[in-house]
């Protein structure tokens, strides 16, 4: 017997044929969400995953101390853990030498850190390595410490970030990661 028999033996019809639409409209929207959904985003994380491991020949891993995996230092985040959107962004920006011949006056090297899904498992490691390596390029001597929150896809807008020079810039992706730094 279907639900809807049932409801009419209780129910005046109109009653039960209203609460049988709305009960199989609920169903279909909560199968849905929590089928649908989660499987689609399972599918773009993983898709976004292997876009992020890709490394690009055209971006050199820099040789600024003072940037997340650079040759130069002793960093302890890995230039290919970064993902493609952390070395995007540590690799671009001004140097100090470009602020200098702009404003004609000395300038401080940019802090560049990035701490992508890729660099530890846990955000508690995450948030670790990031303070680890604020206090090794001396981020909290600066007199502007940037905490970047990052699209989706860890991209960060270089243009929004390029006004802000002599800065320590830190972005740790995703944003949840945040409160394990509080």
């Amino acid at each position: 017997m279907t639900v809807s028999l049932r409801l009419y033996q209780r129910f005046p019809r109109r009653v039960s044929t209203v609460a049988g639409v709305v009960l199989a409209v609920f169903l279909i929207i909560t199968l849905t969400n929590g089928v649908l959904v989660e499987y689609t985003f399972r599918v773009l994380d993983r898709s976004f995953q292997q876009y992020d491991a890709l490394l690009e020949p055209d971006r050199p891993q820099p040789l600024i101390a003072e940037r997340a995996g650079s040759i130069n230092s002793k960093s302890k985040l890995d230039w290919r853990e970064l993902g493609r959107a952390g070395r995007e962004f540590v690799a671009s920006g001004p140097s100090a030498a470009d602020i200098t011949a702009f404003t004609g006056q000395a300038a401080l090297e940019p802090i560049r850190l990035y701490a992508g899904l890729q660099v530890a498992d846990s955000p508690m490691e995450r948030a670790r390595l990031l303070l680890d390596e604020l206090i090794r390029v001396k981020a909290f001597d600066r007199s502007t410490l940037v905490i970047i929150t990052p699209t989706g896809t860890g991209w960060v807008d270089p243009s929004a970030m390029d006004g802000l020079w002599s800065t320590c810039f830190m972005v740790m992706w995703p944003v949840w990661l945040y409160s394990t730094l509080i």
